[in-house]
């Protein structure tokens, strides 16, 4: 019951070009930018919707298989958020980390 109204409440905050944006940033980044995955991709909100951070804008958006978008993105915890999840991904990258 709370995740069916979770999802409508993000249904109202979203902008209606959010689909079209999802399409062109996964189209410019198309490998989760922690592991490298190409499937089950996901864009991330660094800064979520929901406490004012910019739907539309690239630097907020990042690349995540599902996998990375909880551990790395989420931190675990879908009602959290990590604001350093770029950094995070950057540095799992370098040392070749291939999956959380």
């Amino acid at each position: 019951m709370l995740t069916a109204l979770w999802d409508r409440v993000i249904a109202l905050i979203r902008s209606g070009r959010w689909p079209a944006k999802r399409r062109a940033h996964l189209a410019q980044e198309g490998e989760c930018q922690c592991c490298g995955r190409t499937k089950e991709l996901e864009v991330h909100h660094m800064l979520p919707v929901h406490v004012g951070g910019p739907e539309l804008d690239d630097t907020n958006l990042i690349t995540l298989c599902h996998d990375c978008h909880f551990v790395v993105g989420h931190g675990c915890d879908w009602k959290a958020w990590r604001k350093d999840c770029r950094m995070v991904s950057e540095y799992l990258r370098k040392t070749k980390v291939t999956h959380v």
